[in-house]
């Protein structure tokens, strides 16, 4: 008779510090890479300091059973734009499960939940503690992160455009960053912390910039490309675009990493300077909110329904961006209302996924909301709906529509669909 197996020890989770990222760098690998060599990558990507300058102790988590490191996860400290106004929001990453521990938890009564789980709760509970209004993910697959309350709150048009289909006109002025430029990266920084002022669903970590801002990724852009700039005659950054090549040769397209612009006609430039690049690059990929049509601006503006031989433009749509509300009243008191001429009062019950349920009314005049906690609501959904409707991804009335929702007073379906007006949520940040 096979040996019984015996009962696996307790889980402990616990916070690792800038002395231990030898550990953190092989817990990464365990989880997310398929040999012991390709770990080499999380030990660099961890010791630079231009990533990780103020590395905190309490960001960074690790799982041990018995001793053995089995899991990890990673919580930002950041802000999120909600409609220009920015409020602490969570950012998780890098959560795993090393390959040897995955789904070991049983799954009987009383079981002990996966690894994986137990860190999710954990991190949920850190930010709750430090007062973060918002949580946010980047997910691998968004319904395990549904079962925590995130909903899916971002929909993200990538843009395929031939080299000479791009606007013509000047696009003069537009120079080269050269590395370790400071003054130079302060002021592209500045134009990106403007941009979030207009923004809505962005996303910055000013935590892990030790210039502040942006600097980190203008930074970390030196190795893998290049990062080009405009400034008006006063000196003020007002475009930015940061590149990296696409293809094995470096020469088939450029991707546009980041793109920063204080106006329009500032956005317009950066795709008039790209042009000029058409002699050693086919085509630019750039990501853009779905309400944007890019497409009105090139000189082909179509995007065919069936096949055609002239050059065109590609659009792919993909879902990126998983948000939860964590502090309700919050949310809706520090930002501004989408539509001022909206009036009306309307109760929400949120179901959150913890078994709670989180009920509150919200009085909307003049462009502001006043939220207030109540005893029940006329609209009820579950927090991962929620996330959609309150970010403006999602209509209200699709909800209900849809059984993603319950409500039977059109009045308050009507009130949360102006939600939906203005800017889609889009985030910029990569984590």
């Amino acid at each position: 008779m096979p040996p019984v197996p015996s009962q696996p020890e307790s889980l402990r989770i616990r916070a690792v510090g800038p002395d231990e990222l030898d550990l953190l760098a092989r817990v990464r690998g365990r989880c997310y890479d398929s040999t012991y060599a390709r770990a080499k990558r999380h030990h660099e990507n961890l010791g630079s300091p231009y990533r990780w300058g103020d590395l905190q102790k309490g960001d960074f988590l690790v799982a041990e059973r018995g001793g053995r490191p089995v899991g990890t996860i990673t919580s930002l400290q950041g802000l999120m734009s909600i409609r220009g106004v920015t409020m602490p929001c969570q950012g998780i990453a890098w959560v795993g499960t090393t390959h040897d521990a995955r789904r070991s938890s049983g799954r009987g009564p009383g079981s002990e939940p996966g690894i994986a789980t137990q860190l999710m709760h954990r991190t949920l509970a850190m930010a709750r503690e430090r007062g973060e209004v918002l949580t946010a993910l980047v997910p691998f697959r968004a319904s395990f992160y549904e079962h925590f309350g995130y909903g899916l709150s971002e929909r993200r048009a990538l843009w395929t455009i031939p080299m000479s289909l791009l606007p013509g006109g000047y696009a003069g002025g537009f120079e080269l960053l050269e590395p370790g430029d400071e003054a130079l990266e302060r002021a592209i920084a500045d134009c990106r912390t403007r941009q979030m002022t207009r923004a809505h669903g962005d996303i910055a970590f000013p935590q892990y910039d030790h210039l502040g801002g942006f600097t980190r990724a203008i930074k970390g852009i030196v190795d893998d490309g290049y990062c080009f700039f405009r400034r008006s005659a006063d000196g003020v950054v007002n475009a930015f675009v940061m590149t990296e090549p696409e293809g094995e040769r470096g020469n088939r397209g450029l991707i546009c990493d980041y793109v920063g612009y204080d106006t329009a006609d500032d956005f317009l430039a950066i795709l008039r300077f790209l042009g000029t690049l058409r002699d050693q690059y086919s085509n630019i990929l750039i990501a853009a909110p779905v309400d944007e049509p890019i497409n009105l601006l090139l000189r082909e503006t179509q995007l065919p329904h069936r096949g055609v031989e002239f050059r065109y433009a590609r659009c792919e749509i993909s879902t990126r961006l998983q948000v939860r509300v964590l502090d309700h009243l919050r949310f809706f008191n520090d930002a501004p209302w989408p539509d001022p001429l909206v009036r009306g009062s309307l109760s929400v019950s949120v179901q959150e996924c913890e078994g709670t349920a989180s009920s509150f009314t919200l009085e909307v005049a003049a462009g502001r909301c006043q939220a207030k906690p109540a005893g029940g609501g006329v609209f009820s959904c579950p927090d991962k709906t929620w996330a959609a409707i309150a970010m403006g991804d999602l209509k209200a009335s699709t909800a209900v529509a849809m059984g993603l929702a319950e409500c039977q007073d059109q009045g308050a379906i009507d009130l949360l669909d102006s939600l939906t007006q203005g800017r889609l949520p889009f985030c910029r940040e990569y984590f």
